[in-house]
């Protein structure tokens, strides 16, 4: 069913993908400089949010900041693993097709917090949906991919389960 469901993201995700790539481009100027704005007053109202309510981001700030805060234990994580294999002599391909940046890391979280909301039944349906999709949609270089992230761990004898104790213990010291 996920390999079934990743493909047809894969051909929705593509479909938008033509429609806006094939608008004249004045057209795409005028999405991105709407896009430019909204994620301006996203910022903003963020910021205010933090400055005035919670600037602990112990309470409310929390559904800001969870899937950054796990990205970034995923980052972390991730340049251990690549400390682990440069000095276990791993293959350097095999780790170089690893490497993830921020927005990579930091984007696959916000997936994974998706998948939490829905498991929890927080989040379903359309909303679920365009949840997902936003990420995919501006994913412009098809980084999500962790599977070569997951083929380096296993090069190293990293179990799942040290994966997300590491990670876990991450996002405590975030």
């Amino acid at each position: 069913e996920v390999a079934a469901l990743s493909v047809e993201r894969g051909r929705r995700v593509g479909a938008v993908r033509a429609l806006y790539y094939a608008l004249p481009a004045a057209a795409r100027a005028l999405i991105s400089e709407f896009l430019t704005v909204t994620n301006a007053e996203i910022v903003g109202a963020k910021a205010m949010f933090l400055a005035y309510e919670d600037p602990f981001e112990k309470y409310r700030a929390l559904l800001f900041e969870y899937a950054h805060t796990l990205g970034h234990a995923v980052e972390a994580w991730l340049a251990g693993v690549h400390m682990r294999a440069r000095a276990a002599g791993v293959d350097g391909a095999l780790a170089e097709a690893a490497i993830r940046n921020h927005g990579q890391c930091v984007g696959m979280a916000v997936l994974w917090a998706g998948e939490m909301s829905r498991s929890l039944g927080a989040l379903s349906g359309s909303g679920f949906v365009c949840h997902q999709a936003m990420v995919y949609l501006f994913n412009g270089f098809g980084g999500f991919s962790f599977a070569p992230v997951r083929r380096l761990a296993d090069a190293l004898g990293i179990s799942k389960a040290e994966f997300l104790r590491d990670v876990l213990q991450g996002v405590r010291l975030d």
